[in-house]
């Protein structure tokens, strides 16, 4: 299969909170999300994908975090 296009590795991230705002609220956890501006590398991967392993990631992350505030830096 072809290499996908690079894709926007900050709103896809942007997309994957949005989703996930919910679960963090209800859980009392703050999201905290840090870019640099540097290493926003664009990937080459299927956007869909991506999406799914960060919701993954997050949904078992929100609930186990125990100090309320998830950091993400990128």
């Amino acid at each position: 299969a072809a290499p996908h296009q690079p894709m926007d590795l900050k709103a896809e991230l942007q997309a994957v909170l949005a989703l996930v705002e919910p679960l963090a609220q209800n859980n009392m956890v703050g999201l905290h999300v840090r870019y640099e501006d540097d290493l926003m590398l664009p990937l080459a991967v299927n956007p869909q994908a991506f999406q799914q392993i960060m919701l993954n990631l997050l949904g078992m992350l929100i609930p186990a975090s125990p100090s309320g505030s998830l950091q993400i830096h990128l």
